[in-house]
């Protein structure tokens, strides 16, 4: 197969490998050999009517390049026409003829099918409910399109007839529901049930027929006015004006006419009612003669987002220096509000600028938190120096000062009473104590008179009772202290 010189590898061949090469198109001369040239190896769209021959020249130029039409065509091949009515149902292919390609108003009622055409003239009927409500326009049914016995007690919502529904005068006595109709002379009355007509058997013809009413010592020139403390009608004289002189006499004491003063519910809206104040102050007692400091003034930041109504801060209500505009945004600028265009935003929001700005109202910052709480130091001091007022105290507590009689029992206490066990001043029984209401085993301190001598016998045999003394001891023994021992019928002085 001819191939072009490899380099460094056809040495003293070289020249006839390259013309086996070039001889495989080319002529001898060096022109192209015939069909040298395939139809693959032309580009598209790239031989010009230059390089054609004459023959093929006049072809494309001829009138044979644009004929003209026939049959079912009409004008030349580069603008043929169909000719009208060319086109029937056999030249359509299946499902061709789409809406879009049928104009408006050209199908006439002859191109319908019988069927077609007879429901087309057929009377029209609209099926039972399927003209809904929102299917019929605001104020379009009038009296007239409603057939007679149409508007049946079925048709209508309960509820739905309001009085602004009804003409006046529209109730006559036949659209009462009654059993019967009624009798010349004839009441309507309700039995808690149903309506009925019935005998006017019973209705008062006198005022002083009515319960309320009492015309007693009625006189010329009088009127009746109601009296709220019986609950009655009464006769009383009224002033020209129409009005009355006595304040009793007029009618509506129990409204709330006096928005000046206070009722309940706006006292306790200023005040705090009794049961308030104790529940606060209860286990609570001050034992200084401090005084509280008054902070009924509100301050700053005390009125939460808790006591706005939902939805009640509308756009109107923002103090803004300008307008907004279609997605503009809320911004602080540094020293007020004011309307911005929303621009691309963050997802972190530690990116975002202004954190350390109060932007949220309904959490607590140290002004809001004052402002509703007592902070610890606030407390603190409030309860300094105050206690329970249901409180113990250790004895030891106690370093100073003295403590009252009547803190220590009950009765009196003075020179003539001691305190009992049981926590009562009580006075001595009267007489004196013998020996024998002096226990076994007792023993008391005495003292020794600086002279003279102890009694020389003891008021009856008992060796039980031992008196400890101090003083200067006996006569001549110089001890101290000595003890004395009633044994026998004599005091001994024991060493």
């Amino acid at each position: 197969m001819p191939r072009l010189p490899i380099p460094g590898a056809d040495e003293g061949t070289w020249g006839d490998v390259l013309n086996q090469y070039l001889l495989a198109a080319h002529k001898s001369d060096g022109s192209l050999k015939d069909d040298a040239v395939p139809a693959a190896a032309i580009p598209d769209a790239t031989i010009t009517e230059a390089k054609l021959d004459s023959a093929l020249a006049t072809k494309v130029n001829g009138a044979g390049g644009n004929p003209t039409m026939g049959g079912d065509l009409s004008g030349t091949a580069s603008n043929a026409q169909i000719v009208a009515g060319a086109v029937g149902t056999t030249e359509l292919a299946g499902s061709s003829v789409t809406n879009a390609k049928i104009a408006d108003g050209t199908i006439a009622e002859t191109k319908l099918d019988s069927a077609t055409q007879t429901k087309l003239n057929a009377s029209a009927t609209i099926a039972d409910g399927a003209v809904t409500t929102v299917k019929i326009a605001d104020g379009n049914v009038t009296a007239v399109k409603l057939a007679s016995s149409a508007v049946s007690t079925a048709k209508i919502a309960d509820a739905n007839v309001t009085t602004a529904k009804l003409a006046d005068n529209s109730v006559t006595v036949d659209k009462i529901a009654t059993a019967v109709g009624p009798t010349n002379g004839q009441l309507l009355v309700y039995n808690g049930t149903t309506l009925g007509w019935t005998d006017p058997t019973g209705v008062p013809t006198t005022l002083d027929d009515l319960s309320d009413v009492n015309t007693s010592g009625a006189s010329d020139g009088q009127s009746l006015v109601y009296q709220s403390g019986t609950s009655t009608w009464v006769p009383a004289t009224v002033s020209s004006g129409g009005g009355v002189t006595d304040h009793g006499a007029l009618t509506g004491l129990a409204d709330d006419d006096h928005a000046q003063y206070h009722n309940d519910a706006r006292g306790d809206v200023r005040y705090y009612t009794k049961s308030e104040i104790d529940t606060s102050l209860a286990g609570k007692v001050d034992d200084s003669d401090a005084r509280l400091s008054d902070n009924r003034t509100p301050v700053d930041g005390s009125v939460t987002s808790t006591k706005l109504a939902s939805d009640s801060v509308t756009e109107p209500k923002l103090s803004v220096t300008n307008s907004p505009s279609s997605s503009d945004v809320l911004s602080w600028n540094g020293s007020g509000l004011e309307w911005t265009a929303a621009g691309a935003g963050v997802s972190d929001h530690g990116a975002l600028t202004g954190l350390s700005d109060d932007d949220h109202p309904q959490y607590h910052n140290d002004t809001r938190g004052d402002a509703r709480y007592y902070t610890q130091s606030q407390v603190n001091t409030s309860l300094s120096g105050k206690a329970d007022t249901s409180h113990a105290h250790a004895a030891g507590d106690i370093t100073s000062g003295t403590i009252a009689t009547a803190r220590l029992g009950s009765g009196t206490a003075n020179s003539t009473t001691y305190l009992r066990g049981d926590g009562t001043w009580a006075t001595p029984s009267a007489g004196t104590v013998t020996y024998a209401d002096v226990p076994a085993g007792s023993t008391f301190t005495v003292y020794k008179p600086p002279a003279g001598s102890w009694p020389g016998s003891r008021p009856s045999a008992r060796t039980d009772i031992y008196f400890i003394f101090k003083g200067s001891g006996t006569a001549g023994t110089g001890t101290s202290p000595e003890s004395i021992m009633i044994d026998g019928d004599d005091w001994q002085i024991l060493p």
